[in-house]
């Protein structure tokens, strides 16, 4: 079966970015494309570092009012590992008076649904990636591709910035290689065991080596950082 090039394509577009501002503009290109309007992609101390689009006057309202000490996306973020929309989000727990305060003055903007991309690493780093629009609208692979473009954006924003996130003396073997080239491409581990003629369990197996061996935390930011690394090759 031929992998569909098109999502290799987008990632190395991601991967061939010369700027900060550059990566904010293709980024921009994605989330408006799956029918969202703004976004945010930062860290912890910066939540705006890597890209944003947001208005300037709802920055500084976020700013003054600290609202990222109630804000519920922030909250669930921290302590999930993979994306979520905001109406996910909404469901899966009951929000604060405070929190609720935060969403009803995202609304007055006109934002009512979005997608949180929460990137964790060593020693307790944090990264989030948050866009916004009045109604997501998006499918089951475009959600997984636009989290593997968030993920190699985050890898290209920190080698721009000089400091590699991936572990540097990382190697795969030809197996890990091929089954995140899949999983790049938005297969499950059923899928790639049926392409691979190997077991579902086998083709698990070699993702999460890979994944460990690239010190990555989910399987999607393994296989964004392999296309950074260009262990996977287009």
């Amino acid at each position: 079966m031929k992998r569909g090039l098109h999502a290799f394509d987008r990632l190395d577009q991601v991967a061939r970015t010369e700027s900060l501002a550059d990566l904010s503009r293709l980024l921009q290109h994605e989330a408006v494309a799956v029918g969202f309007d703004v976004l945010a992609f930062g860290e912890a101390t910066d939540p705006t570092r890597f890209a944003n689009t947001w208005p300037e006057d709802w920055l500084s309202t976020y700013s003054e009012l600290g609202l990222v000490e109630d804000d519920p996306l922030v909250v669930d973020a921290v302590t999930r590992a993979g994306p979520f929309t905001w109406r996910e989000a909404r469901r899966r727990r009951k929000v604060s008076r405070r929190e609720q305060r935060v969403l009803d003055l995202v609304g007055e903007h006109g934002w009512f649904d979005g997608y949180c991309v929460p990137i964790h690493g060593p020693n307790g780093y944090f990264a989030l990636s948050v866009m916004a629009g009045r109604e997501a609208a998006f499918s089951a692979q475009q959600r997984r591709m636009l989290h593997m473009t968030v993920l190699q954006a985050h890898e290209r924003a920190n080698q721009i910035l000089g400091r590699p996130f991936a572990r540097p003396d990382a190697t795969l073997t030809r197996r890990q290689t091929d089954c995140l080239a899949f999983v790049a491409d938005g297969y499950s581990d059923a899928d790639i065991a049926e392409i691979l003629g190997i077991s579902e369990t086998t083709a698990r197996f070699h993702v999460d080596s890979a994944r460990r061996r690239l010190g990555a935390r989910t399987r999607a930011q393994a296989a964004a950082q392999a296309v950074w690394r260009g262990l996977i090759r287009l």
